[in-house]
Parts: structure tokens; sequence; C-alpha cells
């Protein structure tokens, strides 16, 4: 409208024309080309497939991977071994011993019996408070294995020991003495134990002399049973008690203990000694040369088997050294559990009253 009403040469029109049609078409062309680059810029951001599909994939019910049953397979296997391996190692290296057989295996000692555990208080009061029980009954059994033991002796003096304290010796002691006393035998207990004596404590009785203080005055013209006390089994009893002035292995070790045992074998026919444990002080190995039978007692599940192995072998040390029968107390499967166990002789055994 503008060109219109201007007086312009036709000439300069018609350029003015031109030149706005290849405007209208280089701006066209501009727009095409910023299209294109936008695509192509889009195209090359795109990260393109090297893989089609083919067949959908089948769906499983049990899983490929991992192999769950070779995994419990070797689970199992290497659990196996690592308990057996456990086991044989706690077995004949640090763990006790579960069973009489295994104990005389271990050993090499012969077994004399097996003291069940007693479900009441103060064991060594079954023999009199529970003739018929179990716990009696194999008390009985060592008895006469300790009778068969010492039949072609004269003198019969019976020591008591273990491995450590709480296998329960002292009651293996007192249990074994009663029974022989109410067998219709003089018998003697002597506590020996002078660093931890408990014989008065667990009887209830003490002897009018002690053997610390006895010790000193012990002459040919000792009356010795006017310095024992006396227990309703009827059996004599020498007490102890802690002594401070001398080393109990000197005492136990002197000439004045050795005359007063073999004062005690003339006026009795068993002397039953407890002394105190082998593993942890000397005296058990010095009174052992005045012994006729050593006993041995183990608790079972308990004493460690290198341990026990260890004591055995000083007391069986030396050359002359006297018959070892190992005990094993407080089984809860005794006589190898056939006898004990079968409900068919239940009534052969009373419980405690």
């Amino acid at each position: 409208d503008l060109f219109s009403k201007q007086k312009i040469p036709n000439e300069v029109a018609v350029s003015l024309f031109r030149l706005q049609r290849e405007a209208d078409s280089n701006r066209k062309l501009y727009e095409n080309f910023s299209t294109r680059l936008g695509e192509v810029q889009q195209q090359v951001s795109l990260t393109l497939p090297n893989t089609r599909i083919v067949a959908s994939a089948i769906v499983t019910h049990d899983p490929s991977y991992p192999p769950s049953l070779l995994i419990m397979a070797f689970s199992s296997l290497f659990g196996l071994g690592l308990g057996t391996a456990t086991a044989i190692a706690r077995e004949h290296l640090v763990g006790g011993f579960a069973s009489a057989a295994q104990l005389e295996a271990v050993t090499g000692l012969s077994m004399l019996a097996t003291i069940p555990s007693y479900d009441k208080k103060d064991p060594h009061d079954a023999i009199l408070n529970a003739p018929f029980s179990r716990y009696s009954e194999s008390v009985r059994r060592l008895r006469i294995g300790v009778e068969t033991t010492l039949a072609e002796l004269s003198s019969k003096t019976i020591l008591v020991t273990s491995t450590e304290p709480g296998e329960g010796k002292s009651t293996v002691a007192i249990s074994l003495a009663r029974a022989i006393a109410t067998a219709g035998h003089t018998t003697l207990l002597v506590d020996s134990d002078l660093r931890h004596p408990s014989v008065e404590r667990m009887v209830g009785i003490r002897s009018k002399e002690n053997l610390a203080e006895l010790l000193p005055f012990v002459t040919d013209e000792l009356d010795l049973p006017s310095c024992l006390g006396l227990d309703k089994s009827g059996l004599k009893i020498l007490t102890a008690s802690v002594t401070n002035k001398e080393a109990s292995d000197i005492l136990v070790g002197s000439a004045n203990y050795a005359q007063l045992l073999a004062m005690a074998c003339a006026n009795f026919e068993y002397v039953v000694i407890d002394c105190p444990p082998i593993g942890y002080v000397v005296d058990a190995k010095i009174m052992s040369r005045f012994a006729d039978l050593i006993l041995y007692v183990v608790k079972q599940n308990s004493t460690s088997q290198q341990d026990a192995v260890s004591g055995m072998r000083q007391i069986v040390s030396g050359n002359n050294y006297p018959p070892v029968s190992v005990v094993l107390n407080n089984a809860h499967d005794p006589l190898g559990g056939y006898y004990y166990r079968d409900s068919r002789y239940n009534a052969y055994y009373k419980p405690a009253i």
C-alpha cells in the first residue's frame, strides 16, 4: 500500500518485490533446516538396541541359579565333617569321660564301679537312709570289688583321690567306708586332706583328736581307738583340721604318719583314706606308698581327659606303686545304661525317703 501511494519508478518497484520473494523463500528454507537439525539432534541422543525379541521367555517354577540342592549338599557335608571333627577333638583332647568303657580304654585301668548321680541331698547318707536305692547298690558293688581285690592281703588300706576338687572323692570315700562297716568289718575312715578337710562337715562327727594334732604324739603307747569318733554305721572316723604350722605334705610323709597307719591296720580290717586331689597338690602322691589299693574317682563328663591321665601317671610312676582302679562318679548312665534304665528292674530299687 505504501509503495502504491508513492510515485517511484517501475524498475525500483520490481526490484523490491523480487527481493521480498527471495527473503520469504530464504526464511522458509531456514525454518526447514532448523526443523531438520532438531530432529537429527533427537535421533543422536537415542540409544538404539542391538537385539530384538524373537520369542517371549517361558516362566519356570524353580530358580535356575543358585543351585540350591548342590549348596545344601555341600553345606550338609561340611557341617557333618566339622561336627565330627569337633566331637573327636573334644572327646580325645579336652572333653570328659562319657562312659565307663571310654574311661577304661583311655586310662588302661580297671573299673571297679560306676556310681550314679543321686537326686537327694547328702548322697553319702544313702547307705544308711536309702539302702535299696541305685546309689547304695552301686556303692555295694564297689565294696565287693574292693574286697575281691584285697582278699589276698593282710593289710587293707584304701586311698581315695581324684584329679581335681568337686569330683566327689570324699563322698565316695565316706559311702564306701560306711558300706564296709555295715557289712560287718571293722573300718576306719581317715581324713588326710589337711588342706581342705571335709569329712567332719559331711558326716557331722568330730573325732576326739584330729589328725594334725595327733601326729606329733604318735608313739607305741598311743591308744588309737580312744581318739576316734563313732559313726552310726559303726564306722570309726579320724577327722582332720587345716594346719598352718607345718606343710601338709611334710606331715603325711613323716614317720609318725606311717606309724599311725600301721597302728590303724593293726586295729581295723579296712582303713579308708580320704586324701587331696592329686592334680593340685603332692599329698596324694606321697600317701600312695602307704596304700594297698588306690581308687581314682572321675566325675562323668566333667574331668578333662588330659588332666585325668596326667594325674594317674603321677600315681603309677615308679616301680612300687599299689594297684589303681578307677571309679566313674555322678554317672547318668550307670552300668552301661542297661540294667537301671530297663523298667522291668524298677521294682528292685526304692527311692530315698
